[in-house]
């Protein structure tokens, strides 16, 4: 008599080890004449194709995008929405909402952020195909110099509703978008400005000592702690295989990694030159018939 084998969907508990080298990459660390760490090198486990301002949602090693791009809001620890480049928000009916932004917002090359801006910023996302989770999205205008107006398709009933075109939408310059290459080397709204990318390879990141929230003299009180660099320079290294990242931990080459394997987090929680963080998360493994 034939059994049936039955692939059942396999919910597993799984440890996420982070572990942190105190004098890993770059060498001994030291501070900055205004405080910030010197350095801080992180590997990565998938390739850094390009820097456009996509959302990056769908690759949770796209970090990086977060340094050198700022949205409209952010969440704070509640999960509401907190300032970034917008300070505040209307609702002017069910399915219209006014975004009202700072009003001395500068990229890295000195450029005035508008309302101009962030349309532009929005309209190329959608146009690129990038436009993740925009199912109640409709539209979005210019009110006036430094206020947008987002249109729904419904009356938003949940923060996921609205989370990405408000939280994961990157802002830009659109006339040094038309004039740039943002692939290779992108005008920052961020806290740090590219200094070198390498293709496959490696990426370094420098604080941006003219961050717009460091010199305006608007109140930014309300954003987080969290938009400022607190690193001078940041060096994203492309490490394929958690093996290899695994002796460039021990080597000192690197200083972070999050994603060694947890057979190996034993021999790291004994050694004082490491912190480790172990994160337990939710993974399933599916295995599906095509009915031949």
């Amino acid at each position: 008599m034939k059994k049936l084998l039955a692939i059942v969907l396999a919910l597993a508990m799984v440890l996420s080890l982070a572990a942190c080298g105190g004098t890993g990459g770059s060498g001994e660390k030291t501070l900055t004449e205004d405080g910030k760490m010197s350095n801080i090198t992180t590997a990565v486990s998938s390739e850094i194709q390009n820097l456009l301002p996509t959302n990056g949602n769908g690759n949770p090693k796209a970090q990086f995008y977060w340094n050198i791009y700022e949205s409209l809001f952010t969440f704070n620890s509640n999960m509401e929405f907190a300032p970034c480049l917008a300070k505040s928000w209307e609702v002017v009916d069910g399915t219209h909402w006014n975004i009202h932004l700072f009003q001395k917002i500068y990229d890295s090359k000195g450029n005035h952020i508008t309302a101009e801006d962030v349309v532009f910023s929005f309209e190329w996302l959608i146009s690129a195909g990038e436009s993740l989770n925009f199912d109640i999205f409709k539209g979005i205008t210019a009110v006036d110099e430094f206020t947008v107006q987002i249109e729904w398709t419904q009356t938003p009933t949940a923060t996921a509703d609205i989370e990405f075109p408000l939280t994961r939408t990157f802002i830009f310059d659109k006339n040094e978008f038309n004039e740039t290459t943002f692939a290779t080397a992108p005008v920052a709204t961020g806290a740090y400005v590219v200094s070198s990318f390498i293709t496959g390879s490696e990426m370094v990141l420098k604080a941006n000592p003219d961050y717009w929230a460091l010199k305006t003299d608007e109140d930014v009180s309300g954003r987080l702690a969290v938009h400022n660099a607190t690193v001078d320079t940041l060096t994203y290294r492309i490490i394929q295989g958690s093996d290899t990242a695994e002796i460039e931990l021990e080597m000192g080459n690197i200083d972070y990694c999050d994603y060694i394997k947890y057979l190996s987090l034993e021999k790291f929680q004994n050694n004082d030159k490491y912190v480790v963080s172990v994160e337990v998360a939710s993974d399933y493994a599916f295995m599906g018939f095509n009915m031949d």
